[in-house]
């Protein structure tokens, strides 16, 4: 379900605001009467830079969207308007390959791969699903494959996440991998011998309990 405030700025009408579960903010707008303009839909990236716009005659609603990413609006004249989440022109969500289960403490690489449908240059921005993130780099060829690595420090499963933009600030769809890292066989074991140095009387205890 997505959040929704108003907007206002200097004589537009504007009508109230959704936000996407990425962060894409839709709003429609309707200029200033008797300026002999209509009225828009507009998507904002979450950075606050404008997505695409698209006209739509005068709205006469707020944005509504779909589970599947759909956004929909209507105008006067009983029109209703949908438009997908992002312009067609944007990058693909990027392949990500590398392992998918390992052991925390240790760094991993990971290759990321983005097209665009313009052969534009691509950045990309990660999640490494643990809190941390790598911030918007490159730029990189389209289809170029990049190299990032990441070191979780704990016992858990992560999603990656990932997405490109070109340089036209174009942001596309999300790519996902998930990653297992279980606890390390060989750290264990050294934290229970660590254990039985300083609890002497337990490793006689399981001295005896250990058949010969």
């Amino acid at each position: 379900m997505q959040n929704q405030y108003f907007l206002c700025k200097n004589d537009y009408l504007c009508k109230a605001a959704a936000i996407s579960n990425d962060g894409t903010i839709y709003f429609g707008m309707c200029y200033d009467m008797g300026s002999g303009s209509d009225g828009d839909i507009i998507a904002l990236n979450p950075d606050g830079t404008e997505k695409w716009r698209k006209g739509i005659g005068r709205c006469h609603s707020s944005p509504a969207i779909d589970k599947d990413g759909t956004i929909y609006i209507g105008s006067y004249g009983n029109y209703l308007y949908a438009f997908g989440p992002f312009d067609p022109n944007s990058p693909s969500a990027p392949d990500i390959n590398g392992p998918t289960s390992g052991n925390y403490g240790i760094d991993y690489e990971y290759t990321f791969k983005s097209t665009s449908p313009l052969g534009k240059d691509v950045y990309y921005y990660i999640e490494w699903g643990d809190g941390s993130t790598k911030d918007w780099f490159g730029p990189y060829s389209s289809g170029e494959e990049v190299k990032a690595s990441h070191k979780w420090t704990q016992e858990e499963t992560f999603t990656i996440r990932t997405r490109a933009k070109d340089t036209d600030n174009l942001w596309g769809p999300w790519g996902e991998l998930t990653v297992t890292m279980p606890r390390n066989k060989a750290l264990s074991a050294s934290l229970f011998l660590q254990l039985l140095e300083q609890f002497p009387l337990l490793r006689e205890v399981l001295l005896r309990l250990i058949p010969r």
